[in-house]
């Protein structure tokens, strides 16, 4: 298969990368600056639709491994940020996914979704709004992906 790895030069991106191409799949990297091993750069970001379809094309699959740079001073109220930076892009690229004909996606959220998915009860979401975002992303991108196609 081939797989498009957004965030392909990051921490959890290059090691998806390694592991696809072990196990024999053909992965293609995007990300926003250059580093060894990039093929592509793109700030995803702030891609659109249509900038996002040919790096889509001829690909099979695609995973989301990108999140905010927590690195930079980040301006309050800090939900608008986390939204711009984990849930408009994945809608943008699961979209133009779909639209491309790919039939596989996975996005490499956060391990706070599980937690929710485990204890609802602690209302996770409402205590957080990296969390909320979090489950945004995974919902919004599920739904951007269409109905027979769906992000794990």
């Amino acid at each position: 298969m081939r797989i498009l790895v957004v965030g392909g030069s990051g921490l959890i991106g290059a090691h998806v990368v390694d592991v696809l191409r072990e196990r024999g799949h053909a992965a293609t990297t995007v990300a926003r600056t250059a580093h060894p091993g990039v093929d592509h750069l793109l700030d995803v970001g702030s891609a659109s639709i249509e900038e996002l379809r040919p790096l889509l094309a001829g690909h099979d699959g695609v995973v989301y491994a990108t999140r905010t740079d927590e690195q930079r001073p980040l301006p309050k109220p800090i939900y608008p940020e986390f939204r711009r930076d984990n849930v408009e892009p994945v809608v943008r690229l699961f979209t133009a996914a779909r639209l491309e004909g790919l039939t596989r996606g996975v996005v490499m959220g956060s391990y706070y979704t599980y937690f929710d998915r485990l204890h609802p009860q602690w209302r996770l979401a409402e205590r957080h709004t990296y969390i909320r975002c979090r489950l945004e992303q995974a919902r919004e991108g599920r739904a951007a992906a269409g109905p027979d196609r769906r992000p794990a």
